[in-house]
């Protein structure tokens, strides 16, 4: 079990009842192999967040391990081409809560879709130019995660 301070790289946890003493849970948002994702309202400031529910005990030794290094690592990045993690905490024993910033404005593929329907090319996908500064977002948040 992971303990600490909220500062960079910790993960606090094991206090039954963390979740909800931080975050009011909205909706769903997606499933995943290892979980849930939902749309949370953080209590302290009313922000609306994401948060991953990891449900630990499903998970071998090494995937447990795994999942607390990826929100060690989360809080440890700082990149404005990265997803920013917000807040990390384990659910008790049973669940990893990795809380970050919520990107509403769907997927990669949803925005390519909306725009052949926006643009009635049938099929004409996204413009040079979007392509382009997305590629560089993707691109430079790499680059810092190999720094």
């Amino acid at each position: 079990k992971m303990t600490g301070s909220a500062g960079a790289g910790s993960i606090t946890g094991g206090i039954p009842g963390t979740l909800a003493a931080r975050y009011a849970v909205e909706d769903v948002l997606g499933h995943g192999s290892f979980g849930v994702v939902v749309r949370a309202r953080r209590l302290s400031d009313g922000l609306s967040c994401a948060c991953k529910r990891v449900a630990l005990g499903q998970l071998s030794e090494a995937f447990r391990q795994k999942a607390l290094q990826e929100a060690a690592l989360l809080q440890e990045l700082q990149c404005p081409y990265i997803l920013r993690c917000l807040d990390s905490f384990l659910e008790g024993e049973s669940e990893l809560c990795i809380v970050t910033e919520l990107c509403d404005g769907g997927t990669l593929a949803m925005l390519i879709s909306r725009q052949q329907k926006d643009s009635g090319t049938g099929g004409q996908g996204l413009p040079e130019e979007a392509v382009v500064r997305l590629s560089s977002q993707v691109l430079l948040g790499l680059a810092h995660l190999h720094e």
